[in-house]
C-alpha cells in the first residue's frame, strides 16, 4: 500500500476500541507523560458499542484461592489456569484503581460487585480529555492494521464525518474491540432492546489477518434472553428471572434458580434448558403469573 498520498500520524500507543478497556488502556499509558497516545473509537464513547449495555458485575469477594476455585469449576476446568490465577490476583487492586479514578463500585449479591457502565464512561472520557498526551478520535473507525518487518506498526482509519481516510503509524498497539457475538446470534444480551451495538468482531478480523492466532473462539455465555426484542429490558430485574421455568407442555422444568451459583447465568442453568429444548419440548417460558408485582414507583427510582 503506498501511504504517501494518505495524511500520517505519528504516535507511541495506539488503542483501538473506546469502551471500557480502551478507555482505561490509554489512562494507564498516559501516566507516562512522555508517551503520546491516541484512543480510536468508532464512536462517541459512552454512547456506542458494548460498554454502555453492561453493568461490569463480577465476583470479587473472597481470597484469591476462592475465587480462582469457583472460577475453575464455574468453566468446568477448561480455563487457562495461569490466566485466571493472574486475573483473581489483580481483582482487588484493579477495583481500588477504579475508585480512586471516582467510579463507582457498588455490591451485588453476596460475592460480587458491579460497575455503572455509562456512568463510567462519562467520568473515564472527562478524564481522558484532560490528559495532555492523549488524543481522542471519535467516530473515526480503524480499518486494517499494518505491519513492518514482521511487526504491528500502526493501522489506516477513516473519519466517518468527514469521510477522510488517513494512517497512524504507533510503535505500541493495543486491541480493545470488544466482542462479536452480536453477529452470530439472533438474540444476544449485547444487543439490548433490539439495537444493535455492532459486535461484529471486526478486531477480531484485523488481528487474524495481521497474522494473531485466535484461540477459545468457543467460549461464550449462554444464558436465557427473552426472544422478543420488546421484553430484553427485563434483564435488568433480578425477580424476573426466578421462574418457574416452564416448557410447552406447561411442565415445570425448573423451579428454584437460585440453587445454581450465579442463578440464572449459571452454565448448569443454561444447560438445563438447552437439553429440555433438545427434547423437542421449547420454547421455555418464565411463569409470571404468582409474581408479586414490583411497585411502579420503586421501579423509575431504582
Amino acid at each position: 500500500m503506498n501511504l504517501h498520498n494518505y495524511k500520517i500520524i505519528d504516535c507511541d500507543v495506539l488503542v483501538i476500541g473506546g469502551g471500557g478497556s480502551g478507555a482505561l488502556a490509554s489512562l494507564e499509558a498516559s501516566w507516562h507523560e512522555e508517551l503520546k497516545i491516541i484512543l480510536v473509537s468508532k464512536g462517541p464513547v459512552g454512547q456506542s458499542g458494548l460498554t454502555p449495555t453492561a453493568n461490569g458485575g463480577t465476583k470479587a469477594v473472597g481470597s484469591p484461592e476462592e475465587l480462582f476455585g469457583d472460577m475453575i469449576r464455574g468453566g468446568r476446568f477448561l480455563n487457562d489456569q495461569e490466566i485466571v490465577w493472574f486475573m483473581v490476583n489483580q481483582i482487588a487492586g484493579s477495583l481500588e484503581k477504579l475508585k480512586e479514578l471516582g467510579i463507582t463500585v457498588a455490591p451485588l449479591r453476596a460475592k460480587s460487585v458491579w460497575v455503572p457502565s455509562t456512568e463510567t464512561l462519562k467520568k473515564l472520557r472527562a478524564l481522558i480529555l484532560k490528559r495532555p498526551n492523549i488524543e481522542l478520535l471519535e467516530d473515526v473507525l480503524i480499518t486494517r492494521l499494518l505491519k513492518s518487518d514482521g511487526k504491528v506498526s500502526g493501522a489506516t482509519a477513516l473519519d466517518l464525518a468527514t469521510g477522510e481516510f488517513f494512517v497512524i503509524k504507533a510503535a505500541v498497539v493495543v486491541m480493545a474491540t470488544g466482542g462479536l457475538t452480536g453477529e452470530l446470534y439472533p438474540h444476544t444480551s449485547n444487543n439490548p432492546f433490539g439495537v444493535t451495538t455492532d459486535a461484529s468482531g471486526t478486531g477480531h478480523v484485523m488481528a487474524y489477518i495481521a497474522g494473531a492466532e485466535l484461540i477459545d473462539m468457543e467460549m461464550i455465555q449462554f444464558m436465557p434472553l427473552p426472544a422478543n426484542p420488546r421484553c430484553l429490558y427485563l434483564r435488568y430485574y433480578p425477580d424476573f428471572w426466578v421462574g418457574p421455568y416452564e416448557n410447552r407442555l406447561g411442565e415445570v422444568v425448573e423451579s428454584n434458580v437460585s440453587a445454581y451459583p450465579g442463578e440464572s447465568y449459571s452454565y448448569l442453568f443454561a444447560q438445563k434448558l438447552f437439553a429440555e429444548m433438545e427434547k423437542g419440548n421449547g420454547p421455555i417460558y418464565i411463569d409470571q403469573r404468582n409474581a408479586e408485582k414490583p411497585d411502579p414507583v420503586l421501579m423509575m427510582k431504582g
